[in-house]
Parts: C-alpha cells; sequence; structure tokens
C-alpha cells in the first residue's frame, strides 16, 4: 500500500472507462449505479478528449482565454516573465466546448493523420443530455427528480462511439498494443451492458431519449 496516489491523462481516461462499464453491470442489481455510470462515462469522454486535444503544449484543451495568457507570458523574454506577473492559473475547458472542438479541424488536425470527429444521427442531442444529467447529479439542488431511462443505453452507446473514435481512428492519442486491447475489451463490455439494459428495458433499437421530470417543492418541471 502506498501512500501516494498518482495518475495522468490517459490513465484517468482509462479508469473512468472501466469504472462506466463496471456501475452500468451493476445496474440489474440496483437502478441507482445508474447515476455512477453517468458520471463515470461523462468522465472518460471528457478525459479521452482531452488526450485527443493536449498536443504538445495541451493549449486546445484550455479556454481561449487561458491561451490567449499563455501565449502572451511565453511571448515574453525569460527574464521579464517573472517580472511581469505570475504563470497564468491554467484551466480546462468545459466538457461541451471540448466536443465541439473535436468536431473541428483547426483543433483536431495537429498531424497527417489526425481526423475530426462528425457526429451522426442524434448523437449532439445524446452527448448534451449526457452532459446535463451529469451535471444534475454533481450538482444536486433540493427537489424531487425523475429520468426516464429509455435514453440511457443510447447514450451510453454513442458516448462509446466517440471514445472509439478518439482512442482507435482520429490518430491524435499514443496508444500502445496492450492499451488498444485493454480499450478494446472495456468498449465491448460497455457495450454489452448498455445491450443488456435496453433488454432489460424493452428498448431493442435504444432510439428513445433521456428525458427527465423535476419536481421543487411541489411543482412538477419537465426538462
Amino acid at each position: 500500500m502506498t501512500n501516494y496516489f498518482r495518475t495522468d491523462t490517459k490513465q484517468n481516461a482509462f479508469d473512468s472507462l472501466e469504472k462506466a462499464a463496471f456501475f452500468l453491470g451493476k445496474t440489474n442489481e440496483d437502478i441507482n449505479w445508474c447515476k455512477w455510470t453517468i458520471i463515470a462515462l461523462h468522465s472518460a469522454l471528457y478525459g479521452f478528449m482531452v488526450c485527443a486535444l493536449e498536443g504538445s503544449a495541451g493549449f486546445s484543451t484550455y479556454p481561449d482565454y487561458v491561451t490567449e495568457k499563455l501565449l502572451k507570458f511565453y511571448s515574453l523574454p525569460p527574464e521579464n516573465r517573472q517580472k511581469n506577473g505570475k504563470f497564468p492559473e491554467v484551466k480546462l475547458d468545459y466538457f461541451w466546448s471540448l466536443y465541439e472542438k473535436i468536431k473541428s479541424p483547426t483543433h483536431m488536425n495537429k498531424y497527417y493523420n489526425s481526423k475530426t470527429f462528425v457526429p451522426k444521427n442524434n448523437i449532439d442531442w445524446n452527448i448534451n443530455k449526457l452532459n446535463k444529467i451529469r451535471n444534475e447529479f454533481l450538482h444536486f439542488t433540493p427537489k424531487g427528480w425523475s429520468l426516464e431511462l429509455n435514453g440511457i443505453p443510447q447514450i451510453v452507446d454513442d458516448a462509446n462511439e466517440i471514445i472509439g473514435f478518439l482512442v482507435f481512428d482520429f490518430g491524435n492519442i499514443s496508444i500502445q498494443p496492450d492499451e488498444k486491447s485493454l480499450a478494446q475489451k472495456m468498449l465491448t463490455e460497455l457495450r454489452e451492458e448498455s445491450s443488456r439494459l435496453a433488454a432489460s428495458l424493452g428498448t431493442q433499437n435504444k432510439d428513445g431519449k433521456a428525458e427527465e421530470i423535476a419536481v421543487v417543492e411541489g411543482v412538477t418541471h419537465g426538462n
């Protein structure tokens, strides 16, 4: 047992993907595991988007204003950097901003074999819903809240598709052969558990939408 916990960008993303598959598999015992599935899946997709966009300096993973401050700082002569203020505070860009960036050639075409992600069908809608549901769970305000589960398998599958693209197809993430095998195993497990959940919900085509009903102080609000 070590006294330190250490991780890095890629390991963090892999760990979240592993946990998403594990938690989804537990939903047949207790549907509350669905909450942790959403949180872990969001973390996995967020993490792999960071891996895809970081490049050599990480600029594409930051909000534009942070990148501008960094570039201004680095443009100063070394002897003037300390005089002109401390190193700019680095902040990760928002989930949805990174999602838009993986669809942008400006941010994604870093190498000769790089590709951008092109969403199909309702992927944009489902990833937006993943982000909203995750935020609802993490920043839970006082209320009663119900979530229609029929759309969850499709959200899982769409996130799975994007992660698969980022890991195997688009060319920006340095992945070793053993990591590719591990990623394929995790994505397959996640897809299988998603199909199991869809069958148990009676949504074999998995084209439903995860709708929310929030009840605040006795007033029902559809989102």
